[in-house]
């Protein structure tokens, strides 16, 4: 459920966005993440507009978009994209009763977690979808 805790962290640098975009009225805005990060999309959404009621941002529309997070091996150059099936040895996180992914909470441990497919090199980095932002921001001046 820290989708709602990072869903009002969006909505705090949001204020920040408009005002350094000249924005003052905002009526959209599409936040992307990377699928590593193991968010309930919908959630995230319902959290931004539940979060929004009573404030600049009520009549905002929100779109929350998954992106895939691709990895490439820093020894054999393969890329490849992020899915459960890869996560080695993972201590799962029991939250609210339901058993989440460590990498759900900390999208850095996917390094400790996930192996290389072809040379099983643990040396690789995210290339893409491997954070969160804002990627739309609609609005009138």
């Amino acid at each position: 459920m820290h989708e709602w805790s990072i869903a009002f962290m969006i909505l705090d640098a949001l204020e920040d966005l408009a005002k350094s975009e000249g924005l003052s009225n905002v009526h959209f805005v599409e936040v992307s993440y990377g699928s590593v990060m193991e968010l309930d999309g919908s959630l995230l959404k319902e959290a931004l507009t539940e979060l929004s009621k009573g404030g600049s941002f009520e009549s905002v529309e929100f779109s929350v978009v998954e992106e895939p997070t691709v990895f490439r091996c820093s020894r054999c150059g393969n890329e490849w994209e992020f899915s459960h099936e890869l996560i080695e040895g993972d201590r799962k996180v029991l939250e609210e009763g339901v058993e989440e992914s460590s990498v759900h909470f900390i999208p850095e441990l996917a390094p400790a977690l996930i192996k290389c497919p072809k040379c099983q090199s643990r040396d690789f980095q995210a290339i893409k979808g491997k954070g969160i932002r804002v990627s739309r921001l609609e609005g009138s001046r």
